[in-house]
C-alpha cells in the first residue's frame, strides 16, 4: 500500500471497500468478488465486510490506546464535516 492512512472518502464507506482496495493494490484480483477468500483483522478481531469504516474506527476505541483513538476520532470528524 503506497499511502497510509487512506481516507474512507477515497476508498468507500464499507470495510468491503477496504478489502477490495487491498486486493487491487496487491493484484489479488481473484479475491475482489469473493467475500470469503480474505478476512480483515482490526485490533485482533476479524471484522465483517458489511460494517462501515466509521463503525470499525469507533469500536477501535475499546482496543487502541487512548491517544491513538482521539487521533482517529479527530480524523473521522473532519472527514464527516467535509462532506
Amino acid at each position: 500500500m503506497t499511502k497510509n492512512p487512506y481516507s474512507s472518502l477515497e476508498i468507500g464507506p464499507l470495510m468491503r471497500d477496504v478489502k477490495n482496495k487491498i486486493c487491487h493494490q496487491l493484484e489479488l484480483l481473484g479475491l475482489l468478488e469473493d467475500d470469503y477468500g480474505m478476512e480483515l483483522l482490526v485490533a485482533g478481531n476479524i471484522v465483517a465486510l458489511d460494517l462501515s469504516v466509521a463503525q470499525v474506527m469507533l469500536s477501535c476505541a475499546l482496543f487502541f490506546p487512548y491517544i491513538y483513538c482521539l487521533e482517529l476520532l479527530y480524523i473521522r470528524k473532519h472527514e464527516l464535516t467535509s462532506l
